[in-house]
């Protein structure tokens, strides 16, 4: 069983230890329980306030899209279209064909395409070549939402969360099957992702979408992503949002706004999250994570 928002109707209809259950004996490969959301927080910036307010306040994530991404390689792809003549054939009649364009005029399309009468003899790259320069299109459309894997990376801490001062938002995966069940676990490699448009592309574009260079590899990052959906918040359970965890360093103006935002959603009739503060472990390279 695949996670997917078609079968999260299904999990939305039963109890919530039902839901854990399941998702723990049935969803492959095996999901965490948790994800986690790394964020840094400018008290004297009102717009930072109002990025945290949105989410623990108004219940909703921003999706960003992969161009505004920090790394020009995240969803970057090359596009080939290299296969044998017939299925090159077939491929172009399908586009044609998803463009409404008659049997007639496809057929003849087709055959000049094929001849090189249209596009030259070395066709098949320049229509690699207009995939290429359409991607960038696909990319401002499409929506990603970032996760991390675990609570306690020092690394993380400092990228992502003002070095240790900021804090770090969990949220469990049960108590939003519709949304948070479609996060998928990011694949890690040095090879740069290559789409042969001959071939099966959804098969292909689901691999591509969760791949990123080995250079990520100690975030542990989980994403969901959502096809014409970049740039927009999209609204998650209340209950959800389980808990915030404080940092090493994270002020207590920062510790009193946040905390003023877990009332507001208690004033809201919201479940109220629980608080943790990050502590360093003695003599080690480690961090412990305990109830506030």
């Amino acid at each position: 069983m695949q996670s997917n928002s078609g079968q999260s109707e299904f999990f939305d209809q039963l109890p919530y230890w039902e839901q854990r259950l399941l998702m723990w004996k049935k969803i492959r490969p095996r999901q965490s329980r948790f994800l986690y959301k790394y964020r840094s927080i400018d008290t004297e910036d009102e717009e930072s306030l109002d990025r945290l307010r949105q989410i623990i306040v108004d219940n909703t994530l921003w999706f960003s899209a992969p161009l505004d991404f920090n790394d020009p390689f995240d969803l970057a792809m090359d596009f080939i279209f290299e296969g044998p003549a017939e299925e090159v054939r077939k491929r172009i009649d399908q586009v044609l064909k998803n463009q409404s364009v008659p049997f007639k005029k496809r057929k003849k399309r087709v055959a000049a395409i094929m001849s090189g009468k249209t596009l030259g003899s070395n066709f098949k790259e320049k229509l690699a070549q207009n995939l290429r320069e359409h991607h960038p299109v696909h990319l401002s459309e499409t929506g990603v939402c970032s996760f991390a894997g675990h609570p306690r990376s020092i690394p993380m801490w400092s990228y992502y969360a003002d070095s240790h001062a900021g804090i770090c938002l969990q949220f469990e995966r049960a108590r939003d099957t519709r949304l948070l069940i479609q996060s998928v676990r990011v694949k890690y490699s040095n090879k740069f992702p290559t789409i042969n448009y001959i071939k099966d592309l959804e098969e292909q574009l689901a691999a591509v979408v969760l791949q990123k260079s080995k250079d990520w590899k100690h975030e542990e990052e989980q994403r969901i992503i959502l096809p014409e959906n970049g740039r927009r918040s999209i609204p998650f359970h209340p209950d959800a949002l389980t808990g915030m965890i404080f940092g090493l360093r994270t002020p207590d103006e920062t510790k009193r706004i946040v905390k003023q935002m877990a009332n507001a959603r208690a004033d809201n009739g919201q479940s109220t999250p629980r608080l943790y503060q990050a502590v360093r472990k003695p003599g080690r390279y480690d961090l412990g994570i305990y109830r506030s």
